[in-house]
């Protein structure tokens, strides 16, 4: 199954592409292999556009494909990734689920661990995107009465 086939793209850079599927209120975030070579700037921006793309669309699941992420952040824009961005799709939206998709990076996975220590938002790591999407829609368990 081709899975993006299956989303429509909103928006697209030479960075990254987000698509969304909004009958299942889910964004799909592709990081392609040119993130190399984003500045800090480029990637703020970036940040910011798919942050008004989220809330202004109310999505509930996002899937972000970081396999090809090899942009390279330092201790200042992570600082400001934590609060301009993470923290208002957090404090903002609508969001229920986050599954991220990585390769087998050690150290990428334990960035992501330490961005969701003190987060409630339901979220999991991968290694496909299939697996992702999956985990997503599966139904919430029902509340007891």
């Amino acid at each position: 199954m081709d899975l993006i086939s299956h989303f429509s793209v909103i928006y697209d850079t030479p960075y990254k592409t987000v698509l969304m599927k909004p009958d299942e209120f889910i964004c799909l975030s592709v990081w392609k292999k040119q993130n190399e070579f984003m500045t800090h700037d480029e990637y703020k921006k970036d940040a910011l556009n798919t942050l008004d793309i989220i809330l202004k669309n109310e999505f509930q699941f996002i899937i972000t494909d970081n396999r090809e992420t090899r942009f390279k952040f330092d201790d200042d824009l992570d600082v400001w990734y934590r609060t301009h961005f993470f923290g208002q799709i957090i404090q903002k939206s609508q969001l229920k689920r986050f599954a991220i998709v990585l390769n087998e990076s050690l150290r990428l996975s334990a960035m992501v661990e330490d961005l969701f220590e003190d987060i409630t938002l339901e979220h999991k790591a991968f290694t496909t995107l299939e697996e992702a999407y999956k985990w997503v829609r599966r139904p919430f368990p029902k509340k007891r009465k």
